[in-house]
Formats: structure tokens, sequence, C-alpha cells
């Protein structure tokens, strides 16, 4: 039995992926992107956060920062970060605590140490906005 075809091309898939070596690597790489933007709308939210977990959850941030600015974050995590801030400053948080959730199940394990900074500011901002 042969291998199927990857998810984005025509070659052959390298398992366990579903996708062939070259588009896993692709797909694992991202276009180094400055942090300004994502610094500048979560510098708000962590403000917002109890004493107690700010420094934590700013600590968590820094570490999507350098990752974000060494390309070591995919461009379609990157995309997805960017409309959850735009959703955030919207206050449609209902979109945003959607999209988080999709980006924790399929980036936690390579990710968990500043998603869970993301998950405190979610949280802090669905209280206050309520």
């Amino acid at each position: 039995f042969g291998r199927v075809q990857c998810g984005s091309c025509p070659e052959k898939v390298a398992p366990p992926s579903m996708y062939c070596k070259a588009c896993q690597l692709r797909r694992s790489s991202g276009t180094p992107q400055s942090a300004a933007e994502l610094r500048e709308a979560f510098a708000q939210a962590v403000h917002g956060l109890p004493e107690s977990q700010r420094n934590h959850a700013q600590q968590r941030l820094e570490v999507l920062f350098c990752t974000l600015e060494t390309g070591r974050i995919p461009d379609s995590l990157q995309s997805d970060l960017r409309n959850l801030v735009e959703s955030l400053s919207t206050g449609d948080h209902s979109k945003a605590q959607n999209l988080l959730k999709a980006v924790v199940r399929e980036h936690w394990q390579q990710h968990k140490s500043w998603l869970t900074g993301l998950q405190w500011i979610m949280k802090e901002s669905r209280r206050n906005s309520d």
C-alpha cells in the first residue's frame, strides 16, 4: 500500500503527519514579524489582571514576542493572533475566545508557555466586559 498525498501538495505524506517533510517544515516556521502590534494590544489587557498574575503573564507574553520576532511562529498562527487582537479591540470577546480555543487546541504542545498567559488575559477580559 502506498502513502497518501500530502494535504498541501502532490508529494506523499511523511507519517505520522498528514503533510510531506517540506510542507511540515514550511508550516512549522513563519515570517519574522515585529511584535510591537501585539505588545501594544496586550499591554492594556495585562494591566487588567490581578497583580499576582500580571508579572507571570508579562513573562509568558515576552516568550510569545521573542518567538514571533525570530520567525518560530507559523504564518497561519500569526494570522490567528492578529485576528484575536482585532476581535478584542472591537469588543467581540466571543469571537476572540473561539479563536483562542482553536489556537490552544492546535498549538498547545509547542506554545503552551505563552498560551497560558493569553488564557489569563482572555479570562480577565471577559470578566471586565460583563
